[in-house]
């Protein structure tokens, strides 16, 4: 019972990072540093390859176990624990490491309040000139923003493949 209950609580710790992680994450991606200092957040970015290594490293110990028959039925349950978080933790990088930040000069075509989107069209004389990027857009960006033909410039986070389409993270 002690195994498993030291097992809970060093998942349940793991758990906590990860929520930190991605909270933490998701502040920066709009430049809010208040909560969390820019250094720390460069300290928190090794929290999933930390998470990751050490997940599999006690996958990989257990397992040895099970094959030197030093292990009972729940260490055989909770390696199959292990190797879903093993998976999951991999799919979450793998996405992240698809996920691109450009920064543009653009002007705004159109605004969907009620969908939240906003399209704009990269300005003449840049590698976005002429092409329209349909935006998710918090709404005091899209309240803030106007389609007058003012310029803006704006950093979006988008996918690897989709340049075109994305959220938009600031606009200045």
């Amino acid at each position: 019972m002690i195994k498993q209950s030291k097992r809970i609580i060093i998942l349940l710790s793991g758990l906590c990072l990860w929520v930190f992680y991605i909270f933490q994450e998701e502040m920066a991606n709009y430049g809010i540093y208040t909560l969390v200092s820019y250094s720390l957040h460069e300290i928190a970015s090794l929290i999933p390859y930390l998470s990751i290594g050490i997940t599999t490293t006690w996958a990989v110990y257990l397992l040895v176990c099970i094959v030197k028959k030093k292990s009972d039925q729940s260490d055989k349950i909770f390696v199959a624990v292990l190797l879903a978080l093993i998976i999951l933790q991999g799919c979450y990088l793998h996405h992240v490491s698809n996920i691109y930040t450009t920064t543009a000069l653009v002007t705004v075509e159109s605004i969907n309040e009620q969908q939240g989107v906003i399209v704009v069209v990269g300005v003449d004389g840049y590698t976005d000139a002429g092409h329209k990027i349909v935006l998710k857009a918090p709404m005091l960006a899209y309240h803030m923003m106007e389609t007058d033909g003012q310029t803006y410039y704006i950093t979006y986070g988008h996918s690897k493949n989709n340049p075109t389409e994305g959220i938009l993270y600031i606009v200045s």
